[in-house]
């Protein structure tokens, strides 16, 4: 195998496991660029919803991938698009969802109670079995998501509509099935508006 291919695919498409930080250095690149003091970039319309440049996205995707220490201020200095769109691709091209497939249906059969408290007491029950890796990242993650979801009034990204984007990317079923996707969609979308909601409840921050 050449050295080029051994240098393929370092960041995208990679298990969660294989990361050497609890944060995964892309993601923390992609936060922090969104949070950049001074810019506004959360307040931005359609944030996660929009499109970036699709070319930029692949260009920064090829970098990362190639091993090069990106500097996203550099490469985007006002396209919140892009680095959003970066961001969600990193958890798209994850081999397992970040709530892993083991756990689906227990995330599928938690969020269907409906009882709030009972609900979250569920929800955090299931977060006792996947790794701890992964429920570092989804602290994480969320965290930053309710962030952006505070400025609603804005960024027009609720709750909701933040988690129509990145519901399907946090909990899919092993083998990809669309049908199966598809119906349970809704599922995956309330569960990512509850754990934006009752972020504190849920992880106890």
């Amino acid at each position: 195998m050449s050295s080029t291919k051994k240098r393929h695919n370092l960041v995208f498409g990679r298990p969660l496991s294989s990361s050497t930080t609890a944060i995964p250095a892309i993601v923390r690149d992609c936060v922090e660029y969104l949070e950049t003091p001074g810019k506004n970039f959360l307040s931005v319309e359609g944030l996660f919803r929009q499109s970036g440049h699709q070319n930029l996205v692949l260009d920064l995707k090829s970098r990362y991938d190639k091993g090069e220490k990106v500097d996203l201020a550099a490469f985007a200095p006002s396209d919140p698009h892009a680095i959003a769109g970066l961001l969600k691709l990193w958890l798209r091209e994850l081999p397992e969802a970040l709530l892993t497939f083991d756990m689906y249906d227990m995330f599928i059969a938690a969020i269907a109670v409906q009882d709030i408290e009972v609900k979250a007491k569920k929800i955090r029950q299931v977060f006792d079995f996947i790794p701890k890796q992964n429920l570092v990242l989804l602290k994480y993650l969320v965290s930053f998501l309710t962030r952006v979801a505070a400025l609603s009034a804005v960024n027009m990204m609720k709750p909701s509509n933040i988690s129509i984007v990145f519901g399907p990317n946090i909990l899919r079923p092993s083998g990809g099935d669309i049908s199966v996707m598809l119906e349970d969609s809704g599922y995956a979308n309330e569960l990512m508006t509850f754990m934006i909601e009752h972020c504190e409840m849920l992880f106890q921050i």
